[in-house]
């Protein structure tokens, strides 16, 4: 791609996406077109707008191709747009002018290709416990605050230029930003443990659940991808050693909860570790699981008794968060609901993270919906204005919130505006175009012409078509069966609209594709013109022709 100022575009190859590609590409060569391979994901699009050219790219290349769309930049120009808007910048202080994309355009061709090879099921009705959530906004400490200072004036420096990257750069930044709004200590160990900290405030909430849910032994998760465990909790020194796992553990010791009820994912290493170790949160025994996304997100299977879930954290994809509710959120759960605890310190880096997700989730909703009535598509649906609204508190700022609800309310009413317009100008283009075109091409002389024509041209014995000057006839061994083929020979190696076959007096010749529908149709021309859809069975399209001679007589009836 030459789009080198758009955010969320790299340029950086991937040695297994190419691999992969390479695969595909030698399986569909063995089976002829794009029908090799087979993809199953819940997840297609989970982190960005160009997922969804990757996944074209894998599983209808040759389509692409046929459309002139061989490379990104045109997939995009055609069905991406980017916006430059005002953006909170990474240290969570202040704001900067971003370009990304933001919306997919021309979005009913875009489903209609991407439907042609995706069974999508979004609607899948399963007993599922309801999420109850809850947003714990944590007010930033005099030291957060400092350190928040320190990292804003970092990312000036770096985007101001000459900064050695070896020294300092955006990554780096990032990372620290990260830590600071999960713990200071993150960042120096030896910094106080301050009262008002998320891991305070969600050891709080974990003892309160774990008090209440004790008849039924009910279970929690607490998702943290930042400063995993060091070392074993028998050897963690509080007050000297630091991660927010082993931190995390003793805050809830110290309340009461015996030690032998929480566990690390990270204890289990091998398969058999793992099963025993969700075999024990299962049965209650262990009552408090602690893990990354990574380590226990798909294919942990610990719902039965789970009462609660707690992010402590922000992961970069929406996807992160949808496995990570969906421990709970799952059939096999005895509990009818799940609290699902998100921690958020204002003024921090959790602003920018719940900003990327809003603006990931956004795009990935509009191709979930699906809706084929709307050529635009930038509306917030209920998962992207969770996450709008925990940005909007983290800011610390009452006019991003009131700025949030004005963009929705504008994102509806441009969408009231678009479905209008579209339907206004489809009536009109019907009724000064379509209609008047029906009417002269249906008009009852011709069709009377037509009549006629058939009467003088079919034999209801004996099948015969004229493809390309041969005439293949049903009399003749295999007459009809190549006759068909034939006809589909000359229709796909020849120009639409170019007059390839002659039945019962009717000239054949291929229509454009319907970029809308994917659907292939051709013209029978006589004294009218006729438009009949076709198939890709060669014997099925000989049958639909030999129904429509015989069924036209009822069109002077109609």
């Amino acid at each position: 791609t030459k789009m080198n100022n758009v955010a969320g575009i790299s340029n950086a190859a991937s040695a297994r996406a190419s691999d992969l590609q390479l695969k595909i590409e030698y399986i569909n060569e063995l089976h002829g077109g794009d029908k090799g391979v087979v993809f199953a994901t819940g997840t297609p699009i989970s982190n960005s707008m160009t997922e969804m050219f990757t996944m074209q790219t894998y599983l209808q290349k040759q389509t692409l191709e046929r459309l002139g769309i061989n490379y990104f930049d045109a997939w995009a120009a055609d069905f991406g747009e980017t916006v430059t808007a005002l953006e909170l910048a990474p240290s969570g202080k202040g704001y900067r002018a971003r370009t990304r994309f933001a919306k997919f355009t021309n979005l009913p061709e875009l489903l209609t290709l991407y439907h042609s090879f995706a069974d999508v099921k979004t609607d899948v009705k399963l007993e599922v416990p309801e999420a109850e959530r809850k947003v714990v906004t944590i007010k930033p400490t005099d030291t957060v605050i400092e350190l928040t200072e320190q990292i804003a004036e970092r990312a000036d420096r770096i985007y101001g230029g000459g900064v050695d990257p070896h020294i300092d750069n955006m990554l780096k930044v990032t990372g620290d930003g990260k830590k600071l709004a999960l713990d200071p200590r993150c960042i120096d160990p030896m910094m106080a443990d301050e009262n008002d900290s998320k891991l305070n405030y969600c050891a709080e909430n974990v003892f309160e659940e774990w008090q209440s849910s004790a008849e039924i032994k009910g279970t929690q998760l607490v998702f943290c991808d930042l400063s995993t465990p060091k070392k074993a909790y028998s050897d963690y020194e509080y007050g000297k050693d630091f991660d927010a796992y082993n931190d995390l553990k003793h805050k809830l010791v110290e309340r009461g909860i015996p030690e032998e009820q929480i566990a690390f994912i990270h204890d289990a290493n091998t398969d058999k570790q793992k099963q025993d170790l969700f075999d024990k949160v299962n049965a209650g025994t262990i009552r408090v699981l602690i893990g990354s996304t990574e380590k226990c997100g798909a294919g942990t299977n610990v719902q039965k008794r789970l009462v609660a879930l707690h992010h402590l954290d922000a992961p970069y994809r929406p996807r992160d968060f949808t496995q990570r509710d969906g421990r709970g959120i799952r059939q096999g759960n005895m509990n009818k609901s799940v609290r699902i605890y998100t921690y958020a310190t204002e003024r921090t880096f959790d602003s920018y993270s719940y900003q990327i997700l809003e603006n990931k989730q956004r795009f990935i909703s509009q191709i979930e919906k699906g809706d084929m009535t709307v050529r635009e598509a930038d509306d917030i649906d209920e998962t992207t204005l969770s996450y709008a609204e925990i940005k909007a508190i983290t800011s610390a700022n009452p006019k991003i919130k009131r700025k949030m609800e004005l963009d929705m309310e504008m994102a509806r009413l441009r969408d009231l505006e678009s479905r209008y317009k579209k339907e206004l100008y489809a009536l009109q283009d019907k009724i000064r175009k379509e209609f008047p075109e029906q009417i002269q091409r249906q008009e009852l002389e011709r069709v009377r012409k037509d009549i006629e024509l058939i009467r003088a041209n079919y034999k209801p014995d004996t099948l015969e078509i004229n493809v390309g000057g041969t005439v293949y006839s049903e009399s003749v061994e295999n007459g009809k069966k190549n006759g068909g083929l034939a006809l589909m020979d000359a229709l796909f190696h020849n120009k639409t609209d170019t007059v390839v076959a002659e039945y019962c007096g009717f000239k054949i010749s291929l229509n454009p594709l319907e970029l809308l529908t994917n659907e292939r149709s051709i013209t029978l021309s006589g004294a009218g013109q006729y438009r009949m859809d076709i198939g890709e069975s060669a014997s099925g399209n000989l049958t639909r022709l030999e129904n429509f001679v015989k069924e036209f007589a009822e069109r002077e009836e109609r």
